[in-house]
Order: C-alpha cells, then sequence, then structure tokens
C-alpha cells in the first residue's frame, strides 16, 4: 500500500465499479484500501451496558467492560473516548449524569503491566463510575450506588491504538 497515503479521498466516479470478469475494479479496489487507512484508525463504537453499585472490596470484583480488553502483544498504546449515560429514578425529574472524557492506556513491556492515564477532567457530570485495568489488558469498572428505576445506563466508547515497540 506504498503511495496510497499521498492520495487523495477523491471517488473515482468517472472509473466502472466492476471490471471484465465482474469484480470491483483495480480503482475501486485501491480507492476502498485508501478509505480504509483513512477511517479505521477512528475506532468502532461499542455500548455496553454500566451496572449499578458495583464495588471493590473483599467479596466482590468490579466488573469487566465488554470488548475492552487489549492484548499487549499487539499494542502497547490505547486512546479510548467514552461517554457514560446513568438515568435513573422516576418519569418526572429522574437522576440523570453524563459523563463524557478520554483515557489512555499504556503497556510497559518490561513491568508488564498497563497503566490508565486520565486525560483532563470528564464531564458535564461525574456519573460515579471509576475505570482501573489487568495486567490481562481488561478494562474494568466500579459504580456509584443510583436509587430507584433505572431507565439508561450504558458506556459508549471506541478506541484507537498505537503497536509501539512489542516484547
Amino acid at each position: 500500500m506504498a503511495g496510497f497515503e499521498k492520495k487523495g479521498l477523491d471517488v473515482p466516479y468517472q472509473n466502472p465499479i466492476t471490471g471484465d470478469k465482474g469484480i470491483l475494479s483495480f480503482v475501486w479496489q485501491n480507492w476502498f484500501r485508501i478509505l480504509y487507512t483513512r477511517v479505521y484508525p477512528l475506532g468502532i463504537e461499542i455500548t455496553s451496558e454500566i451496572l449499578n453499585n458495583i464495588v471493590d472490596d473483599i467479596s466482590h470484583d468490579p466488573e469487566n467492560i465488554n470488548g475492552m480488553q487489549f492484548d499487549n502483544t499487539k499494542v502497547n498504546q490505547v486512546i479510548i473516548e467514552y461517554l457514560i449515560q446513568r438515568i435513573y429514578g422516576p418519569d418526572i425529574d429522574p437522576t440523570e449524569l453524563i459523563q463524557s472524557g478520554i483515557f489512555i492506556l499504556v503497556y510497559k513491556p518490561a513491568a508488564k503491566t498497563w497503566h490508565i492515564i486520565p486525560i483532563g477532567t470528564p464531564g458535564p457530570d461525574n456519573a460515579g463510575v471509576t475505570f482501573s485495568v489487568l495486567p490481562s489488558g481488561q478494562v474494568r469498572y466500579t459504580s456509584t450506588n443510583f436509587s430507584g428505576e433505572k431507565k439508561y445506563s450504558k458506556i459508549t466508547w471506541r478506541a484507537r491504538t498505537l503497536a509501539g515497540k512489542v516484547t
């Protein structure tokens, strides 16, 4: 794919989509390769439920965030953008906490440990969710207790990764 990164995203409308054999033409194959290299790093949004009142003590462990696990043999840094929405209580005047933020996971190969680095101050609210990471690269959370009926309690996130030096 050398050289593709210098070309623009101009759609090749003047070229036929399929070639002589009825498959995607070479020009369109190249265009989709360029598009893939530009879009893939943005990450794919994933939504997971946030459970209420998850604590970390002798009898309880933090809860895993589904899909938020990273293999240190493939990546050394992960930038995670997230949005937490927790809405509890009655239909009239419910408790609504919305938290948007970014954190970075960094793997230290010599120490064989992952580290969480928060970027800035999440907001506009504190949704009562605290993140941690296991040596396996699994991101977990604890959450505060909200009373009342759960209307909505989710995290939507996406990850962008860098391989760096992998050992």
